[in-house]
């Protein structure tokens, strides 16, 4: 019974994809080079073609472009996390449904579960907890860049100025 409270129950979407691109790129590599091997089953002597992560197909951009002006792209901050939590209100699921094209961690059973099961703690625990979701499972690739995306798909231009430090800080006290 212990041994269960030690394994994972699911993958990090980020984990997921890397595998996923390594499966693939396997398969081609197989198929191309090694017609006698059955697809997808690495012979011990074939080299195969670097996983994305030692490769970095999958990393992040390292800026973005928001409203004309150049940023650097970095992961999310605690800092970060609590501003959109007290500043995006009611708009937190629509921002949810933004950022789950790219993350499966947030689809919506998941954020309408956010909903009922943080309802009495009020919109910033909801919030709060979409974006612990969305950062758990992204990790690095959980970026400045991605949630600006998102909130500008959703009308929320002045909550991504805030985020990048175009506002002064009177403005979300």
């Amino acid at each position: 019974m212990m041994l269960f409270a030690l394994q994972p129950d699911r993958l990090r979407d980020e984990e997921i994809t890397e595998l996923e691109e390594c499966l693939k790129s396997l398969i081609v590599h197989q198929s191309i080079n090694n017609n006698t091997a059955v697809k997808g089953c690495p012979s011990p002597n074939s080299p195969s073609l670097p996983c994305p992560s030692q490769g970095g197909s999958l990393s992040p951009q390292v800026t973005f472009i928001f409203q004309g002006q150049q940023f650097a792209n970095r992961t999310l901050t605690p800092d970060d996390h609590q501003k959109f939590a007290k500043l995006v209100s009611k708009k937190w699921k629509q921002v949810g449904r933004s950022l789950q094209k790219n993350c499966r961690a947030l689809r919506d059973p998941v954020i309408d579960n956010l909903a009922l099961e943080y309802d009495r703690e009020g919109l910033y625990e909801q919030a709060y907890q979409l974006l612990l979701r969305f950062i758990q499972s992204e990790g690095k690739k959980a970026t400045i860049a991605r949630l600006v995306a998102a909130l500008e798909e959703n009308g929320l231009i002045s909550l991504a100025e805030e985020l990048l430090g175009l506002h002064s800080n009177e403005d979300c006290s």
